[in-house]
């Protein structure tokens, strides 16, 4: 999008469409900020003069995909458009930016005030003695500053102090608690935990089933928008192999499997994996296969039988067993018979 704020005040947009048979349609659009406006040529301007209007990738697939944030959506539930985090909760929004307006008015209200007579802030003329008689002068009574002093009607020679210094309490502490709250309510309602966003915490470090427990709302709302994009990213590598073989020609296999995991939400404390080990250890209730399942779940079975030997290996466990009846002598080799003194 371009503006053209200078001259004109135009904006150019330039419109791209995917086609499912891989082609990519460009449109160079005219508008304003409320309008799309006319299309014009791609030359119109330099920055789309050298886009193609139909550019075929050669995949025979499409090259966009929709990944919803959320489903389902409240106001079509029978589509496949996702909705947003804070759709239906936008009035908490209002009450919020109401409560916290009523601060900033209360902190306007709350200003220190001094009220004085109205004549210490006016200039009245004086009367000054000299040799040749008396003359008249305007003279300032009072420093005026309207930020602090307030002017009222007041007898100054009935009023045994006429300076009032008036220096009210900034009444915020319900407000922020009301605030507070405000926002936590707001993020439940988004699908996640108010300790998130950094809301009812200690300061103290948790362990990662406390994490877990804390935080599952979050979690369980991370959890689903994974799912979309899970299926999402496949479509989107099995086109991004189709491009890489039809257009840069790189010999990649276009039909290879593709495999997507993601990543956990929380990593477990090793420190509690480290314990669980170590008690299953002393208990001989738990082989080296198990224990080094139990600290890598999220390693391959071939990572995971390389590592249990170099363990065995280090311990020496990898060699053959000394009590096993088949080695035989290991002096006189394996399965041969000692010599009987008798028969010499």
């Amino acid at each position: 999008m371009r503006e053209d704020t200078e001259t004109t005040g135009a904006i150019w947009r330039l419109e791209e469409e995917y086609t499912s048979d891989g082609h990519i349609i460009s449109r160079l659009l005219k508008g304003d900020q409320n309008n799309l406006g006319a299309y014009y040529p791609l030359t119109a301007i330099p920055e789309t003069s050298g886009i193609k209007e139909d550019a075929n990738s050669g995949t025979n697939c499409m090259l966009a995909f929709y990944v919803p944030n959320i489903l389902p959506n409240r106001k079509a539930p029978h589509l496949r458009f996702g909705r947003s985090d804070y759709d239906g909760i936008y009035g908490m929004f209002d009450a919020l930016d109401e409560v916290y307006s009523s601060i900033q008015r209360e902190t306007r209200l709350t200003k220190t005030t001094t009220i004085v007579p109205a004549e210490y802030l006016r200039k009245r003329d004086m009367l000054f003695g000299s040799e040749n008689g008396y003359s008249k002068e305007s003279q300032w009574v009072f420093c005026n500053d309207s930020g602090v002093f307030t002017a009222l009607d007041i007898d100054s020679g009935r009023t045994a102090s006429p300076v009032t210094t008036i220096n009210p309490e900034i009444r915020a502490e319900q407000r922020i608690a009301l605030c507070e709250d405000l926002v936590r309510r707001t993020l439940s309602m988004a699908g996640y935990a108010p300790q998130s966003a950094g809301l009812d915490i200690t300061g103290s470090a948790e362990s990662g089933t406390a994490l877990t427990v804390r935080e599952r709302k979050t979690l369980r709302t991370t959890e689903s928008k994974k799912t979309h994009w899970w299926h999402a990213l496949h479509d989107i590598i099995r086109a991004m192999l189709k491009l890489d073989s039809a257009v840069f020609h790189s010999g990649v296999d276009a039909n290879a499997e593709i495999s997507i995991e993601m990543p956990k939400n929380t990593q477990p404390d090793i420190a509690q994996l480290a314990q669980t080990v170590e008690e299953l250890e002393r208990a001989g209730a738990a082989s080296v296969e198990t224990k080094v399942e139990i600290l890598h779940p999220d390693w391959s079975d071939e990572q995971k039988a390389e590592e249990v030997a170099r363990i065995k290996a280090e311990r020496g466990l990898s060699g053959p067993d000394p009590l096993d009846p088949s080695l035989g002598d290991m002096e006189n080799g394996p399965n041969e018979p000692e010599e009987d003194d008798d028969t010499k």
